[in-house]
């Protein structure tokens, strides 16, 4: 028997891969560890120790931090078909232009300037400068003000993740071939799962979500 020490903080960059014992997938959260005793070594036993990890934190009452206070609940942007935000796993109702800025904030890998964001979000200079601010007051309701941050470099969310990135981890997991056929084939499988539709689906904006769209559903037929 193995005893494996599995920090949630891992898994963010480890993907996950789901077994038939496993039950719904669940998403990496933070500052979490757990003890796991498997009966047999390996990288598969060990890449099913890091999803029970993940699964146990996933439902454990609320967390506090090593300060003592309540941890942020969970956010999560979908892409991959409908865009969409979840808290704690609850879907937000969330829409319209707010959804939009959230899922470019979300996906970007760097913070957006004002007329970087404005120009994204709404297609073909649709947007005023009233717009958007009136869309960013909306989002910083919808998320918290210590999600949504704006600096000299323009604004940023944090602490929310993404389908997006998932999958693509998930598939340079599956595509490695120097892990184990059967978590590369779970892991297949879980990659794929996370899609409900096309990248962004029904999403009217800028040129960068038509360009993003493409480059994720290529990712998807390549899979």
């Amino acid at each position: 028997r193995t005893t494996f020490i599995v920090s949630v903080e891992s898994v963010a960059v480890c993907p996950l891969w789901q077994t038939r014992s496993a039950g719904q997938p669940v998403r990496p959260a933070t500052s979490y560890t757990v003890s796991l005793t498997l009966p047999h070594p390996g990288e598969t036993q060990l890449a099913y120790a890091r999803y029970l990890a993940v699964t146990r934190r996933e439902y454990l009452p609320k967390m506090r931090s090593a300060r003592g206070a309540p941890t942020m609940g969970s956010l999560r942007v979908s892409v991959l078909g409908p865009i969409g935000l979840a808290k704690d796993g609850i879907p937000s109702g969330l829409t319209g232009r707010p959804m939009v800025a959230l899922a470019r904030l979300a996906l970007a890998r760097a913070p957006l300037s004002h007329d970087r964001l404005r120009e994204d979000v709404w297609a073909d200079g649709e947007g005023s400068d009233g717009n958007a601010r009136v869309t960013l007051t909306r989002l910083r309701h919808a998320i918290g003000e210590i999600r949504l941050r704006r600096t000299a470099a323009g604004y940023s969310v944090i602490d929310v993740s993404t389908d997006a990135r998932e999958f693509e981890a998930s598939l340079g997991f599956a595509r490695d071939q120097r892990r184990e056929f059967e978590a590369r084939l779970a892991e297949y499988g879980y990659a794929l799962s996370l899609w409900t539709g096309s990248a962004f689906e029904g999403v009217h904006a800028g040129a960068w979500f038509n360009a993003e769209a493409q480059r994720l559903n290529a990712l998807r037929e390549s899979a």
